[in-house]
């Protein structure tokens, strides 16, 4: 592929992402994000401008595709700046995506995308789309610290909640969790709001911390509260010095937060994915299977179902059978990856699948507890 990049290559993108394929109209941001793994200068603004020769790059992978795959847009940066107006590159990349019936999950801040209202309703037609907001609080004063070029959240919860009366689904992300941010209700009341706007689902996890932004970051939070800054410094202190680009604060945290938001999301009944810790999910894989998701790679928490009955051991062989009859658009690039965290012991590490070893093989079974890896988690 010239343009559409492969988004699986580690045990956290396999652990809650069903797309395939990911593209970027668009080479910078102009949102600011504080939070950002990606923001780390000023260059990141000033490079902004449109991928060269994207479209037709597009068009030759769209047409080379094996088999229809999900597609991903905004991974890394929004799709629906102002830019967009001008050079139209999302719209036309959806165009796109319609000629070939390849289906598409769209993440923004924006109401931009109400501009293709029109597209969105061809894709919803086939069952072909789902758009994606992200929401790290409804206090206006925080978000406006922490994401300084963004439009506002209660722009963001008004257009979700337009794209849902369309029947268009629509997901958020309560992410990253920043620790020490939230004031009392504050979590419960940006949960509720999501949920009154629309909001099927809430995909989170904890601030991943990359040195270039770090600075960006903490400059951001001790303006909304000096004594939170001197916390979240003293949080991350541990996995700043484990060589990792991407580093979150020890585990114990991470599960606090992260049980926290489940049992809000119980609560105010909406589903939740763990992106770190898929035992703690609530959510219903069939629901969205029957929709964009059937042309969706299996993330960690759908293939947990595959395991059915309690203290029954699995080997590969006949987790592979079972995981290829399910999932029609398992290919074996992905499948390879997943037996490669099946090996490693790594693939249901945070989820309530245990694991054995017998003459040398993995066997995997649905336990009565979670399996936590209780270390910091870190990436490339």
């Amino acid at each position: 592929m010239e343009c559409l990049k492969v988004f699986h290559r580690d045990i956290l993108t396999v652990r809650s992402h069903q797309w395939k394929y990911y593209v970027e109209p668009y080479s910078g941001c102009a949102f600011q994000c504080a939070y950002c793994l990606y923001y780390g200068s000023e260059s990141y603004i000033r490079r902004l401008r449109p991928q060269p020769d994207l479209l037709p790059a597009v068009e030759r992978d769209l047409a080379a595709m094996p088999h229809k795959q999900i597609v991903y847009v905004g991974a890394t940066a929004d799709p629906y700046q102002a830019l967009e107006r001008k050079t139209r590159w999302t719209r036309q990349i959806l165009q796109q995506l319609i000629a070939h019936d390849i289906p598409v999950v769209i993440l923004t801040k924006s109401p931009l995308i109400l501009r293709d209202a029109d597209l969105l309703l061809e894709l919803h037609r086939r069952r072909h789309v789902m758009v994606q907001f992200t929401v790290l609080t409804t206090n206006e004063d925080k978000a406006r610290v922490l994401e300084p070029g963004a439009p506002t959240v209660a722009q963001r919860l008004d257009t979700a909640s337009r794209l849902a009366g369309l029947g268009i689904p629509v997901h958020f992300h309560l992410s990253p969790v920043i620790p020490g941010l939230y004031d009392g209700d504050e979590m419960n009341a940006t949960v509720r709001s999501i949920a009154g706007h629309g909001g099927r689902c809430i995909y989170s996890n904890i601030l991943g911390m990359r040195t270039r932004n770090t600075d960006i970051l903490f400059d951001a939070v001790a303006r909304i509260s000096p004594r939170a800054a001197a916390a979240l410094a003293s949080e991350y202190a541990r996995g700043a010095a484990n060589g990792k680009n991407v580093y979150s604060p020890v585990f114990g945290r991470v599960y606090r937060e992260m049980a926290r938001l489940n049992r809000i999301c119980r609560d105010n009944h909406i589903a939740f994915i763990s992106e770190f810790i898929p035992g703690l999910d609530v959510f219903d894989a069939s629901t969205f299977e029957q929709g964009i998701f059937r042309f969706g790679l299996p993330a960690v928490y759908q293939m947990a179902g595959l395991f059915e009955t309690p203290f029954e051991r699995q080997g590969w062989e006949r987790f592979r059978a079972g995981i290829r009859k399910r999932y029609a658009a398992l290919d074996e690039e992905y499948l390879n990856l997943v037996k490669t965290f099946w090996d490693d012991g790594s693939l249901f590490e945070n989820t309530a699948i245990a694991c054995e070893t017998a003459n040398g093989d993995h066997l995997y079974y649905r336990s009565d507890r979670l399996n936590l890896r209780e270390s910091v988690l870190t990436w490339d």
